[in-house]
Protein backbone atom coordinates (compact mmCIF):
# COMPACT_ATOMS: atom_id res chain seq x y z
CA UNK A 1 0.00 0.00 0.00
CA UNK A 2 1.60 3.33 -1.07
CA UNK A 3 0.42 6.48 1.14
CA UNK A 4 0.63 10.11 0.63
CA UNK A 5 0.77 12.67 2.91
CA UNK A 6 1.15 16.50 3.22
CA UNK A 7 3.89 17.16 5.25
CA UNK A 8 5.11 15.88 8.30
CA UNK A 9 6.65 17.56 11.59
CA UNK A 10 9.24 15.93 13.72
CA UNK A 11 8.91 15.96 17.12
CA UNK A 12 11.41 14.85 19.75
CA UNK A 13 8.94 12.35 21.92
CA UNK A 14 6.37 9.66 20.67
CA UNK A 15 3.12 10.50 20.30
CA UNK A 16 1.57 7.54 21.43
CA UNK A 17 3.30 6.91 24.98
CA UNK A 18 6.09 4.22 25.69
CA UNK A 19 6.28 1.64 22.52
CA UNK A 20 5.98 -1.77 23.57
CA UNK A 21 7.61 -4.97 21.88
CA UNK A 22 5.10 -8.03 21.21
CA UNK A 23 5.66 -11.21 19.86
CA UNK A 24 6.37 -11.69 16.16
CA UNK A 25 4.75 -15.23 14.76
CA UNK A 26 4.67 -15.03 10.90
CA UNK A 27 1.83 -16.31 8.91
CA UNK A 28 2.41 -19.49 6.46
CA UNK A 29 1.47 -20.31 3.27
CA UNK A 30 -0.62 -23.54 4.45
CA UNK A 31 -2.42 -21.41 7.15
CA UNK A 32 -4.05 -19.67 4.01
CA UNK A 33 -7.81 -20.22 2.81
CA UNK A 34 -10.60 -18.79 0.13
CA UNK A 35 -13.98 -19.26 -0.04
CA UNK A 36 -16.11 -18.23 -2.76
CA UNK A 37 -19.74 -17.18 -1.39
CA UNK A 38 -19.02 -18.11 1.87
CA UNK A 39 -18.06 -21.94 0.81
CA UNK A 40 -14.50 -23.14 0.66
CA UNK A 41 -12.74 -23.01 -2.56
CA UNK A 42 -11.11 -26.48 -3.16
CA UNK A 43 -8.21 -27.25 -4.80
CA UNK A 44 -6.37 -23.44 -5.24
CA UNK A 45 -2.95 -24.06 -5.86
CA UNK A 46 -2.03 -20.65 -6.28
CA UNK A 47 -3.43 -16.60 -5.70
CA UNK A 48 -2.17 -12.83 -6.11
CA UNK A 49 -4.04 -9.83 -5.46
CA UNK A 50 -3.34 -6.24 -5.80
CA UNK A 51 -4.78 -3.30 -5.00
CA UNK A 52 -4.18 0.50 -6.04
CA UNK A 53 -6.62 3.60 -4.76
CA UNK A 54 -5.10 5.31 -7.86
CA UNK A 55 -5.00 8.36 -5.85
CA UNK A 56 -2.24 11.11 -7.31
CA UNK A 57 -0.64 14.11 -5.72
CA UNK A 58 -1.24 17.90 -7.06
CA UNK A 59 2.54 19.09 -7.35
CA UNK A 60 2.20 22.77 -7.49
CA UNK A 61 5.32 25.19 -6.63
CA UNK A 62 5.06 26.28 -3.06
CA UNK A 63 7.23 27.72 -0.55
CA UNK A 64 6.96 24.86 2.02
CA UNK A 65 7.95 22.22 -0.55
CA UNK A 66 4.22 20.06 0.54
CA UNK A 67 1.71 19.27 -2.20
CA UNK A 68 -0.99 21.17 -3.12
CA UNK A 69 -3.19 18.31 -2.23
CA UNK A 70 -4.11 14.63 -3.56
CA UNK A 71 -6.90 13.78 -6.45
CA UNK A 72 -8.80 10.59 -5.59
CA UNK A 73 -8.44 8.50 -8.17
CA UNK A 74 -10.76 5.22 -9.27
CA UNK A 75 -9.76 2.12 -6.86
CA UNK A 76 -8.77 -1.31 -8.72
CA UNK A 77 -8.35 -4.46 -7.24
CA UNK A 78 -7.41 -7.06 -9.63
CA UNK A 79 -6.07 -10.73 -8.81
CA UNK A 80 -5.72 -14.32 -10.48
CA UNK A 81 -6.57 -17.54 -8.97
CA UNK A 82 -5.68 -21.10 -10.37
CA UNK A 83 -6.99 -23.79 -9.14
CA UNK A 84 -6.91 -27.41 -10.53
CA UNK A 85 -10.26 -28.35 -12.62
CA UNK A 86 -11.64 -30.39 -9.99
CA UNK A 87 -15.74 -28.82 -11.37
CA UNK A 88 -16.71 -26.04 -13.77
CA UNK A 89 -18.32 -23.89 -10.53
CA UNK A 90 -15.84 -20.84 -11.62
CA UNK A 91 -15.79 -21.67 -15.22
CA UNK A 92 -19.79 -21.12 -14.96
CA UNK A 93 -19.44 -17.69 -12.96
CA UNK A 94 -16.86 -16.95 -15.49
CA UNK A 95 -18.97 -17.42 -19.08
CA UNK A 96 -22.18 -16.33 -17.34
CA UNK A 97 -20.06 -12.95 -15.92
CA UNK A 98 -22.14 -13.22 -12.54
CA UNK A 99 -20.42 -11.98 -9.64
CA UNK A 100 -19.33 -14.01 -6.03
CA UNK A 101 -18.01 -12.73 -3.00
CA UNK A 102 -14.37 -14.30 -2.64
CA UNK A 103 -12.62 -14.22 0.80
CA UNK A 104 -8.87 -14.75 1.00
CA UNK A 105 -7.74 -15.51 4.60
CA UNK A 106 -4.32 -16.30 6.60
CA UNK A 107 -5.67 -18.16 10.25
CA UNK A 108 -2.79 -18.50 12.65
CA UNK A 109 -5.71 -19.02 15.68
CA UNK A 110 -8.55 -17.40 16.74
CA UNK A 111 -7.08 -13.95 17.94
CA UNK A 112 -5.13 -13.83 15.04
CA UNK A 113 -5.59 -13.57 11.89
CA UNK A 114 -5.74 -11.37 8.53
CA UNK A 115 -9.25 -11.80 6.33
CA UNK A 116 -9.44 -9.78 2.98
CA UNK A 117 -12.78 -10.29 1.65
CA UNK A 118 -13.82 -8.79 -2.03
CA UNK A 119 -17.73 -8.32 -1.91
CA UNK A 120 -17.91 -8.58 -5.67
CA UNK A 121 -15.83 -10.25 -7.92
CA UNK A 122 -15.77 -10.87 -11.41
CA UNK A 123 -13.70 -13.69 -13.30
CA UNK A 124 -12.55 -13.19 -16.64
CA UNK A 125 -12.65 -16.76 -19.05
CA UNK A 126 -9.39 -19.19 -18.02
CA UNK A 127 -6.99 -20.66 -20.61
CA UNK A 128 -7.12 -24.08 -19.52
CA UNK A 129 -3.81 -26.07 -20.64
CA UNK A 130 -3.66 -29.90 -20.56
CA UNK A 131 -0.05 -30.28 -18.73
CA UNK A 132 0.19 -34.39 -18.69
CA UNK A 133 -1.08 -36.69 -16.26
CA UNK A 134 -1.08 -34.37 -13.25
CA UNK A 135 -3.70 -32.89 -13.90
CA UNK A 136 -5.47 -29.45 -15.43
CA UNK A 137 -5.28 -26.14 -13.93
CA UNK A 138 -6.87 -22.88 -15.04
CA UNK A 139 -5.68 -19.54 -14.11
CA UNK A 140 -8.74 -16.92 -13.80
CA UNK A 141 -7.92 -13.31 -14.12
CA UNK A 142 -10.49 -10.92 -11.53
CA UNK A 143 -11.45 -7.92 -10.88
CA UNK A 144 -12.96 -6.44 -7.66
CA UNK A 145 -16.28 -3.96 -7.87
CA UNK A 146 -18.09 -1.74 -5.87
CA UNK A 147 -21.12 -3.65 -3.76
CA UNK A 148 -24.34 -1.52 -3.25
CA UNK A 149 -25.40 -3.76 -0.56
CA UNK A 150 -21.79 -4.06 1.67
CA UNK A 151 -21.67 -0.09 0.49
CA UNK A 152 -17.72 -1.18 -0.59
CA UNK A 153 -15.29 -2.77 -2.71
CA UNK A 154 -13.39 -4.71 -0.51
CA UNK A 155 -13.04 -5.15 3.82
CA UNK A 156 -10.05 -6.04 5.13
CA UNK A 157 -10.19 -7.40 8.51
CA UNK A 158 -6.64 -8.27 10.98
CA UNK A 159 -7.00 -9.78 14.16
CA UNK A 160 -3.51 -8.92 16.31
CA UNK A 161 -3.17 -10.47 19.47
CA UNK A 162 -6.10 -9.08 21.31
CA UNK A 163 -9.16 -11.12 22.17
CA UNK A 164 -11.93 -10.04 20.98
CA UNK A 165 -10.02 -7.08 19.15
CA UNK A 166 -10.43 -6.23 15.35
CA UNK A 167 -9.05 -3.52 12.92
CA UNK A 168 -11.01 -3.48 10.06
Amino acid sequence: FGLLGQGSVRTGATSGGTPTSAAYTAFNKAQGSITRSAAALAQVTGARLTYANGMEAVRTIRADRRVEGVDPGIARCTGQITVRFENTTLLAQAQAGTAAEFALAFTIDANRSLTITLHEVYLALAKTPIEGPAGVEASFDFRAAFNATATRMMTAVLRNQQPAAEYA
